[in-house]
């Protein structure tokens, strides 16, 4: 099975106006967000044990079960019986911690990706509910 690479975008938010706080630690907001041009370009690749192995560009990114990534690739093989080893390589270009959805949006393009590479066939709306799941 091949490679699969994708950017992951970030995002700015123009208005952030916070409502309030729900039970789950979550915030209730009002935003206007605007795609940007800058991206992490993520690499999966399959590999031949059952594991995830994460690496990352930037050595303050955690590559371990914190990861949003991570999470990403264990939700889908503990719910789909997924039995295959991924690797994934993320090179960030998104600041990390700088509010612009890097973590998100990587975890989001792992989805993507690996529903193609392990032929998954999920919607929109079932890859969109596993990454709530994942939190930010």
């Amino acid at each position: 099975m091949a490679m699969i690479k994708l950017n992951s975008y970030g995002k700015i938010n123009l208005f952030l106006d916070i409502k309030g706080k729900l039970h789950n630690g979550y915030h209730i907001i009002n935003t206007v967000m605007q795609s940007i041009d800058i991206y992490d370009e993520i690499i999966l690749a399959p590999i031949n044990d059952n594991k995830i192995i994460i690496e990352c560009s930037d050595l303050s990114i955690p590559i371990n079960e914190k990861n949003t990534c991570y999470k990403a690739a264990l939700i889908l093989k503990k719910n789909y019986g997924i039995n295959s080893g991924i690797h994934i390589y993320i090179s960030k270009k998104i600041p990390a911690g700088a509010g612009m959805a890097g973590g998100s949006s990587n975890a989001a393009a792992v989805i993507r990706g690996l529903n193609v590479m392990w032929k998954l066939n999920l919607s929109e709306d079932e890859m969109s509910g596993i990454g709530a799941q994942i939190g930010a």
